[in-house]
């Protein structure tokens, strides 16, 4: 076995989701400098293990190599680094003048992006939605 296909790390489990199939599989994943280099039967990913391999065995805990997490809001979050937080906002005017603030200090980007606009906050209850934003 040639020294580079040799993982850091193997994961294995009875519980192995790939997305290609409809259930779960017996397996394990080879991982190699912080990439996936495999995924298969233990059978299959065995050749990948060696002397200095570390491997994990997790049993009937599910896997599931190359996932990620959306519901961490990471690009919600990125974009709200440069938007106008509402959240604080007591009315429909003081929502629109909030916008307008943040658009006019702000001249050249085509877009104004606003974040966590609640009316329920509203001094007045109402149920308008159109907020009466001005140039």
């Amino acid at each position: 076995m040639s020294i580079f296909k040799q993982a850091d790390l193997v994961l294995s489990s009875h519980a192995l989701f790939t997305g290609l199939e409809d259930t779960t599989f017996s397996g394990s994943v080879a991982i190699k400098d912080k990439h996936i280099i495999a995924v298969g039967s233990e059978e299959e990913v065995k050749s990948y293990i060696g002397p200095n391999t570390k491997v994990n065995v997790y049993e009937n805990q599910l896997i599931m190599p190359g996932f990620q997490d959306f519901h961490l809001h990471l690009f919600l979050g990125s974009l709200s680094q440069d938007s106008v937080w509402l959240i604080d906002a007591k009315s429909e005017q003081e929502t629109a003048e909030m916008v307008k603030t943040f658009a006019d200090s702000r001249p050249n980007d085509p877009w104004v992006i606003g974040f966590s606009w609640y009316h329920v906050f509203w001094d007045e209850k109402n149920c308008r939605i159109v907020l009466h934003l001005t140039s």
